[in-house]
């Protein structure tokens, strides 16, 4: 793979749960390796570069908008938009 790094693909739900939880995966030891390479440590702060605390608090701080509720309510559109890319 890129830079000779070892890659995982997980695609068993257990597999899955079990490796969001692995401190061996946290974000904060994968930095290092991309900035040894080169990559710019201001990559857009997305949900899956960002360890807790700070994901807690910011996921718990969205919750409230990501419900079963409203993602059925938003289905019509979804399916439209899916529609229309595909």
């Amino acid at each position: 793979m890129w830079q000779g790094w070892s890659t995982w693909v997980v695609s068993r739900y257990e597999d899955i749960r079990s490796s969001l939880v692995d401190p061996r995966l946290r974000t904060d030891t994968i930095k290092p390796r991309l900035r040894a390479v080169g990559v710019d440590d201001n990559l857009p702060a997305i949900f899956a570069r960002i360890d807790d605390p700070e994901h807690n608090r910011l996921r718990r701080m969205m919750a409230r908008d990501f419900t079963w509720r409203r993602a059925e309510a938003m289905r019509p559109q979804i399916q439209e938009l899916v529609d229309h890319v595909l």
